[in-house]
């Protein structure tokens, strides 16, 4: 999930943007679950702040349960058909914390992707905007962790996106935008290493 450092509201603020695109006609508050990106067998879904409690989210044949804390999280839904129209049904304890979830949000409507045509042929994936070096983001980098941990979130994120991509099976990895020093974590994580273009890298996975 990427932070604006942009005002949030206001005539010419990212989320007054947003709600102009066709298809968007509500952006939702803090503690309403949204879907954040879909795939042609998946579904993942966002929020900012949910919880604390146990959430189920169920849809087709899938159920997850996430142990919410209160604070923002997100869950991938897989398994599920392409090209299909789903509900995704929420309930669980967490959806009635401080901030409690109207019902009429419980119910996220969502449509997978088609599959794409043909065998698979090359697997590859995108990072970005990084900002490994930093320790601070936002507005004159005003947003820090508290307490600040030994490992700034930069890298942190880096390294299990990398991670994550691995094990997905990604034969290379296109980083760009925001990267600063991620040569430091791509060779950090063991993952392999990087090769400049331009002014993108490429990270070629160690064997």
């Amino acid at each position: 999930m990427t932070t604006s450092a942009f005002p949030l509201h206001g005539e010419h603020g990212p989320l007054r943007a947003l709600a102009r695109l066709p298809g968007i006609d509500r952006i939702p508050p803090p503690a309403r679950p949204w879907v954040f990106a879909v795939e042609d067998t998946a579904i993942q879904i966002t929020w900012r702040a949910l919880g604390p409690g146990p959430v189920r989210f169920r849809v087709a044949d899938t159920a997850v349960e996430v142990l919410t804390d209160g604070g923002p999280g997100a869950v991938e839904l897989t398994g599920l058909p392409p090209a299909t129209r789903l509900t995704v049904q929420l309930d669980g304890a967490g959806l009635d914390g401080p901030r409690p979830v109207p019902h009429r949000w419980r119910r996220i409507r969502a449509t997978t992707l088609p599959a794409p045509p043909g065998a698979e042929v090359f697997r590859f994936a995108t990072i970005s905007d990084l900002h490994v070096g930093l320790e601070a983001f936002g507005f004159r980098e005003t947003m820090v962790e508290d307490p600040r941990p030994a490992e700034a979130h930069p890298l942190r994120c880096t390294r299990e996106a990398l991670r994550e991509l691995t094990a997905w099976g990604a034969q290379l990895a296109l980083v760009k935008g925001a990267t600063h020093d991620v040569k430091q974590a791509v060779r950090g994580a063991g993952l392999g290493d990087v090769v400049p273009r331009g002014k993108r890298f490429a990270c070629r996975h160690a064997e």
